[in-house]
């Protein structure tokens, strides 16, 4: 069967890329032929190019800061460890902005069925095109499932046109399952669909699997702590320093020096290599080493449990908590989870992980999450 994905933008986000991998691999093992389609944000070249100018009083005007923004060849390069993981790794298709070209790309193509997720891809703020990934671009006949669609949060966040359409629309899916075990009841609620609660994709490969991903097969940071922080801030910190000292152990990361959002001037970015990120596999091999993992990040969360890495998961609220609390509770893991500082850390961080239960409990999600996906496809 030849069967298109259909994900957030990918390049810029470690958890991000490993989804679409991951679900990439899964259903090529079921022998299928498999593109994730490249749907960038929609494209108004004129609009943008009007409003250039106005940019910063517009966002004086909204109360929100101006970022500089790198060159496009800075781009390039501080991203290039993960654009070429994609290059390497995946099948994707050539960029796509518009309901139009989707509409062209899937037609002609001649695909049999498209997969929405997994990810964020139900969550409006973060979608290029929020119906699109209800599948507004299929004709009558064509088919659709969503695998491990995610809400981000588990309050509804779209308007009452975007519910009423996206209710509509909804019902063109031959399957659907989630990512978080609170969006079974959304679907209901808001959609009136049922929903089938599965695993995201990248806890469907073991870590044999992505360690057959590195070439290169050294632990220079075994026996360290590893901090994978999305949203930097001095309560992290005090965090990542307390545990640290407990451990009596080193401290060291996969992410960038300097986050390109701290930066105030372009000139910031003199010293480019300060803001370039690693490769996916030096990310993936991160995991792998550490000896204890500290992370505000959904993903965090999952290759540590993936790795068997005993891990604290700093509550990101911002980004959304559901998926953490889903993620967690499905693996009896929920006493992880901190929001903030908290004076019993240093009693979870010498709290043992039962491995044992958790990797008997992945077994059994596994098991029913790929049987959902062989009987949709």
């Amino acid at each position: 069967m030849k069967i298109a994905i259909l994900t957030q933008p990918l390049g810029k986000n470690y958890g991000g890329i490993m989804q679409a991998w991951a679900l990439q691999k899964v259903l090529r093992d079921l022998g299928h032929d498999v593109t994730t389609i490249d749907r960038q944000s929609d494209e108004r070249p004129f609009i943008k190019k009007l409003l250039l100018p106005f940019k910063p009083l517009i966002f004086k005007v909204l109360g929100r800061r101006l970022y500089p923004e790198l060159s496009p060849e800075q781009s390039q390069y501080v991203y290039s460890g993960m654009t070429g993981f994609i290059k390497n790794n995946m099948q994707m298709s050539q960029p796509i902005n518009s309901t139009a070209s989707l509409k062209e790309h899937y037609k002609s193509q001649g695909y049999d069925l498209v997969v929405v997720g997994s990810d964020q891809v139900w969550r409006p703020q973060y979608s290029p095109n929020i119906y699109n990934f209800f599948v507004d671009f299929l004709e009558e006949g064509d088919k659709a499932i969503s695998y491990a669609a995610s809400f981000g949060v588990d309050n509804w966040e779209f308007d009452s046109n975007q519910t009423q359409i996206c209710k509509e629309l909804a019902q063109k899916f031959n399957a659907i399952s989630v990512r978080e075990k609170s969006a079974v009841d959304l679907c209901k609620d808001q959609l009136g669909v049922e929903a089938q609660f599965v695993l995201d994709p990248t806890l469907l490969v073991s870590a044999a699997q992505y360690e057959e991903l590195l070439t290169d097969h050294s632990s220079k940071n075994k026996g360290k702590v590893l901090t994978y922080v999305l949203d930097r801030n001095t309560s992290k910190e005090n965090i990542i320093n307390q545990v640290a000292q407990h451990l009596n152990k080193e401290i060291f990361t996969a992410q960038p020096i300097k986050d390109v959002r701290e930066a105030t001037h372009a000139s910031d970015f003199k010293i480019v290599d300060d803001y370039k990120y690693p490769a996916v596999e030096e990310w993936i091999s991160s995991f792998r080493d550490a000896d204890f993992v500290i992370t505000d990040s959904f993903h965090g969360c999952v290759f540590s449990i993936i790795f068997n890495k005993p891990f604290i998961a700093i509550g990101n609220k911002e980004r959304g908590l559901s998926r953490f609390h889903s993620l967690l509770s499905t693996f009896q893991l929920t006493d992880r989870l901190v929001l903030g500082d908290e004076k019993a850390i240093l009693e979870l961080v010498d709290q043992k992980v039962d491995w044992e239960s958790v990797n008997t409990l992945l077994t059994e999600y596994q098991v029913s999450s790929k049987e959902f996906l062989s009987a949709s496809v």
